[in-house]
């Protein structure tokens, strides 16, 4: 089997210039992995809403395993964000559970237990500006990585930034108008580039 759980190193709260840390509630999960219009190895679709908010936001994390010359997979390359949620909602905590959930990720597929643990939890999100919009407000994104855990996202964040990843953060953009809120009910694109 090519992979194994990597670990994980370690509402609208600035983290970094131009960057937000969301608490929002998941009330849907869906399976997408090799999907239009994004199709990767590994996708979850999270539908989630946030405290105050008159609509629900859907983001989707995920992206393609690690391949030998053989095209055989050899480790979660940019899929990596799906194993670090799967260890936190405790997928890995039985050694044999554990060999079950590799052998699905490996072949394309969320387990059913994942998509069930995530329903109705509390996560957290980071929406980070990324440009700006054709209206000259600051257009945002969602960083690939959630977690149930906010100072561990928070350290994935700026470990991230430090790399140079999310390479389409702009945290020096500044909006023509005075909106600046992050959150929005349009449809984000997913899938950041991070390191593998």
């Amino acid at each position: 089997m090519g992979l194994t759980p990597r670990g994980n190193s370690g509402g609208g709260n600035a983290i970094t210039e131009k960057a937000f840390i969301d608490e929002v509630k998941v009330i849907n999960t869906t399976d997408v992995s090799k999907q239009d219009p994004f199709p990767r190895d590994i996708a979850l679709e999270l539908e989630m809403e946030g405290d105050g908010l008159n609509f629900t936001m859907k983001h989707t994390i995920g992206g393609d395993f690690k391949r030998d010359a053989n095209s055989k997979v050899s480790g979660w390359g940019g899929a990596f964000p799906i194993d670090l949620l799967a260890e936190e909602l405790g997928l890995y905590a039985d050694k044999d559970a554990a060999e079950t959930h590799m052998q699905a990720f490996e072949t394309g597929i969320i387990p059913q237990v994942m998509l069930t643990r995530l329903q109705g939890k509390t996560i957290y999100k980071v929406s980070y500006a990324c440009g700006l919009k054709d209206t000259g407000k600051i257009k945002y994104r969602n960083f690939n990585i959630v977690s149930l855990d906010k100072d561990k996202l928070m350290k994935s964040w700026t470990d991230s930034v430090a790399k140079g990843y999310p390479k389409n953060y702009t945290p020096d953009v500044v909006a023509e108008t005075d909106d600046t809120t992050p959150l929005s009910n349009e449809k984000l694109p997913d899938f950041d580039d991070l390191p593998i």
